[in-house]
């Protein structure tokens, strides 16, 4: 593309990290504007010296709170020990996810420092947030992901972006009342998001789907290549929690069906999956995540992206809470979806009481469901990036 003086678009993603879900939804992001002609560039900001958060009472509050949160959790807290296969399945992932980069994003651009970054965001037509978790309370407060270092004349777009949270504390709405009127394309990924936003704005913003949706399933097989990554006739585990009971359902699942259970050991807690699981993968990419799943007679998991997967790819899935020390439950995701596509009965909320329903997912309707939001949200991207 010629050299303009200002063009495309500048993307704000969660692009960092070995999470599938967050480098799979990266691509999915960028994907969608390549195919709408639209040329964009990832942005790899580090904040240097220069300004990270919007000072005020308030944040000054929020900070002061926070860091004695860390403080304390860092000097008494009981931090887990990894044995040799975590500490093994830790590195290849982390490799795996920058590989998963240099081979699936592009134009991936460093920029070091505010002042950099506010320099460069004035060559955009646009900058773009989302989606993942980005917008938790303390973003109020931030220049970056609030998309308040985009200078004047230059679009806010959020694209299905999640608070994470059912609600905001008192103390930041006022800053984040400021960054979220600047918005001038509003969308949020789950009806908690709307409702904190309408709460504080009175603005509506959009429901949209998270961006792994807006590609169907026969666009994915496209994409990525169809594998068996382990012999068929199993069950997939997919925790990224410490969730033993439902680790045990999935077990009795298989043990009634006469099926294997296959997991991919997690890598954000130190957890025994040899108790459950006849086979335990380490280090594998996105693209073996998504066949581990493609070719699973059932999927049993706590990840969003590893639901989501699921139902683009019409599996039996049941879905859980994710349980994890220190951190706090985010389960508005999981509710919100698992209510839009009527599959309220996946949500396994008592893993020891549960009772599997025998009757197959009926996925003329959820896919139907699943194409009409597919729809409604390209029409939001349409809207927000026309003309960039």
């Amino acid at each position: 593309m010629e050299n303009k003086e200002q063009r495309g678009i500048g993307l704000c993603l969660a692009f960092k990290g070995a999470n599938y879900g967050a480098l799979l939804q990266s691509f999915a992001t960028q994907y969608q504007l390549d195919k709408r002609g639209i040329y964009s560039e990832v942005l790899d900001y580090t904040r240097g010296k220069t300004n990270k958060y919007i000072f005020s009472p308030e944040a000054f509050l929020f900070l002061s709170v926070k860091k004695m949160w860390m403080f304390f959790d860092a000097k008494f807290a009981k931090q887990p020990v990894l044995d040799e296969l975590h500490r093994r399945n830790k590195a290849e992932r982390a490799e795996i996810a920058k590989d998963f980069c240099r081979r699936r994003l592009h134009n991936i651009v460093k920029l070091n420092g505010y002042d950099e970054l506010t320099a460069h965001a004035a060559t955009y037509k646009a900058v773009m947030v989302g989606s993942d978790q980005l917008w938790p309370p303390d973003v109020s407060f931030s220049n970056y992901l609030s998309l308040m270092f985009a200078p004047a004349g230059v679009r806010r777009i959020s694209y299905a972006t999640s608070t994470g949270v059912a609600k905001y504390p008192w103390f930041v709405y006022r800053q984040a009342r400021v960054f979220l009127n600047k918005i001038d394309f509003l969308s949020v990924r789950e009806q908690a998001g709307y409702e904190i936003i309408k709460k504080i704005t009175g603005r509506d913003a959009k429901v949209v789907c998270d961006p792994t949706y807006l590609i169907p399933k026969a666009e994915w097989e496209e994409l990525i290549e169809k594998k068996e990554v382990v012999e068929s006739g199993y069950v997939f585990s997919f925790f990224l929690g410490c969730n033993e009971k439902m680790k045990r359902l999935a077990r009795q699942y298989a043990d009634a069906h006469g099926l294997r259970v296959v997991c991919i050991l997690s890598n954000e807690v130190v957890e025994d999956d040899s108790f459950y699981a006849d086979e335990i993968l380490t280090g594998k990419t996105p693209e073996a995540f998504i066949n581990l799943i493609r070719h699973a007679e059932c999927v049993f998991t706590d990840s969003f992206h590893a639901f989501t997967f699921s139902i683009i790819n019409e599996k039996e899935v049941y879905v859980s809470y994710r349980v994890k020390k220190g951190v706090r439950p985010r389960n508005q995701r999981i509710d919100n979806i698992v209510r839009k596509f009527g599959v309220e009965n996946r949500l396994v909320k008592d893993p020891e009481h549960y009772v599997f329903d025998d009757k197959p997912i009926d996925y003329a309707r959820v896919t139907a469901a699943v194409d009409a939001f597919r729809a409604e949200s390209a029409a939001f991207l349409d809207s927000a990036v026309e003309g960039c």
